[in-house]
């Protein structure tokens, strides 16, 4: 797989990010989709601030290294890519 420095099947134009502002600004315009996006990202928070919580009963230096447990990425990257 040889990288190119452009997303494959994305058109290369200039103005890609700015269509994308615009059509974020117009999803929260239509007020059916600024209330699903607005639950969503509200879920997400909520999920963030509980994930963050201390578990009652259990000690963090017993699961500290269970969360750094894969040291090797699962998919390889490609030599392309910076690390």
């Amino acid at each position: 797989m040889a990288c190119r420095g452009k997303i494959r099947g994305l058109p290369d134009q200039p103005n890609r990010g700015l269509r994308m502002l615009t059509a974020f600004v117009r999803a929260f315009q239509t007020p059916d989709l600024r209330k699903k996006m607005l639950i969503t990202l509200g879920l997400v928070a909520l999920f963030r601030f509980g994930a963050s919580l201390p578990t009652p009963g259990i000690d963090e230096a017993n699961v500290t290294p269970a969360r750094t447990w894969p040291r090797r990425p699962a998919v390889p990257r490609p030599a392309c890519w910076p690390s």
